[in-house]
């Protein structure tokens, strides 16, 4: 148990100091990790010895906020709309047969790239307009 805690615990670490070694040779994406990191190293560089940079700690506790509340906000949608749908049958209704006539489940099941990450389908783009529309 030890262990897995310690494997847990070390890979934040690990991914951010990787993500920190490719934003100092400027290689870097655009996503919101590399932004939150760019942004510290340029305040650490602009205020040197000022104390304003954040620790490894502070970093990662910054990640589970956004990682956790983007767990919150989709709950919150996802109930949402099923709260929505269930208000308005007719909207309900059509997502289904939208659903069925294009086996979208089905598809969603199956559909993997090579990494084994699940493909997007434009198959599913009623049901998501729906369910961000409702």
């Amino acid at each position: 148990m030890k262990h897995i805690n310690r494997e847990v615990g070390s890979l934040p670490t690990r991914i951010i100091e990787k993500r920190e070694k490719f934003i100092r040779a400027g290689d870097h994406n655009d996503d919101l990790l590399s932004l939150f990191l760019k942004s510290n190293l340029n305040e650490v560089e602009v205020n040197k010895n000022s104390g304003v940079e954040m620790s490894m700690a502070d970093v990662i506790e910054e990640c589970k906020l956004v990682y956790f509340t983007g767990q919150e906000v989709t709950t919150n949608l996802l109930t949402l709309t099923m709260i929505v749908l269930n208000m308005h049958n007719e909207w309900h209704e059509r997502a289904r047969e939208k659903t069925i006539s294009l086996n979208v489940l089905d598809s969603m099941h199956e559909k993997r790239d090579e990494a084994g990450r699940h493909e997007s389908s434009s198959k599913g783009a009623t049901v998501h307009a729906i369910a961000f529309c409702a």
